[in-house]
């Protein structure tokens, strides 16, 4: 009985939580104005891709609720494994890649197994993606910047988009450089009353971006 009762005041609680309405119409603003096409994986699903599909829901569900800290962790998680997906394709149809790596601190000069993919770190997949020219310049860019938001939400705290008067601001480090990522007030106009809430739209707009350019 008392496990039964312990489960109707979780159900109620939960039920109270999310079906709010302030929440459900905060989630439906930030769903419309995300406005996004549906991602095709292509009609046969390996293991990856079903994992990759996985992370994308939740990183949409993750978003509408307005849990933002975890969107942008799971957008980044996204962007590394489609990242090693990719190279995993090209060193099975190709049987090598040349690229340079640390592991253990030992250089190594190319990727000759599938093992080695355990061996490189996401900076390392985001090198050989330029490298290999796997995105256009302004997606790799986002890439980047995706990935040190991310670094910074998990190691240190999530940062705001600032607003200015024409533009809304986002200042991080990037390789030792301080890097300013700047949106139109146009795009993210009806987000303007958090800051936090437009660095997960900026995450989650621009790693579907990614996804796409990636997939075609």
């Amino acid at each position: 009985m008392a496990e039964k009762d312990q489960l109707e005041k979780s159900y109620s609680t939960l039920k109270s939580r999310y079906s709010n309405e302030k929440l459900l119409k905060s989630a439906a603003l930030r769903r419309a104005h995300l406005n996004y096409n549906k991602i095709s994986f292509g009609q046969k699903l390996n293991a990856k891709k079903k994992y990759l599909r996985l992370l994308l829901s939740q990183a949409h569900t993750a978003y509408y609720l307005g849990s933002f800290h975890a969107c942008v962790a799971i957008s980044g998680s996204l962007l590394e494994a489609l990242l090693q997906m990719k190279i995993r394709k090209e060193l099975i149809d190709n049987g090598e890649i040349d690229f340079y790596y640390y592991f253990q601190g030992k250089k190594k000069n190319s990727i000759d197994a599938l093992e080695d993919l355990d061996k490189i770190t996401f900076n390392d997949m985001v090198n050989l993606s330029k490298q290999k020219k796997y995105f256009s310049k302004e997606s790799f860019a986002d890439l980047c910047n995706i990935k040190e938001i991310r670094n910074q939400a998990l190691h240190s705290r999530l940062a705001p988009f600032i607003q200015t008067k024409d533009n809304y601001l986002l200042n991080i480090e990037r390789n030792k450089k301080k890097i300013t990522v700047t949106l139109d007030k146009s795009e993210v106009n009806e987000l303007r009353d958090d800051g936090f809430q437009i660095t997960a739209y900026y995450c989650i707009s621009r790693m579907r971006n990614i996804f796409k350019e990636l997939l075609e």
